[in-house]
């Protein structure tokens, strides 16, 4: 699966910023592409908890157009995540009890 270096630099950046994780591995899982050019990216990170010696696995959906990278696209009518909407995936912002999801928290 092709990956974006963008993409790469802006999770290493976004993962950086918490003291207490490692960025180990990121990977694409899948790219979509959606209305007005836009694609996304359902990715997962791989990251080491300092301090426990323990590594977690994270799905993260990022948007992409042209130089621009998002981590979300809100519907200012609505006040919602068009997430689901633009991907057709049942993507969660928050864990919840739908094993079928993904959750990007």
């Amino acid at each position: 699966m092709a990956f974006s270096s963008d993409i790469y630099t802006y999770l290493s950046k976004v993962y950086a910023k918490n003291e207490r994780l490692k960025l180990i591995e990121i990977k694409t899982d899948k790219i979509i592409e959606l209305v007005y050019g836009y694609e996304a990216h359902f990715v997962s990170a791989r990251v080491e908890i300092l301090g426990t010696n323990k590594q977690i696995k994270k799905s993260e959906v990022v948007f992409k157009k042209g130089n621009l990278i998002l981590s979300d696209i809100i519907n200012l009518k609505t006040q919602k995540s068009m997430r689901n909407e633009l991907t057709g995936e049942n993507v969660k912002i928050r864990k919840g009890l739908d094993e079928k999801a993904n959750y990007c928290d």
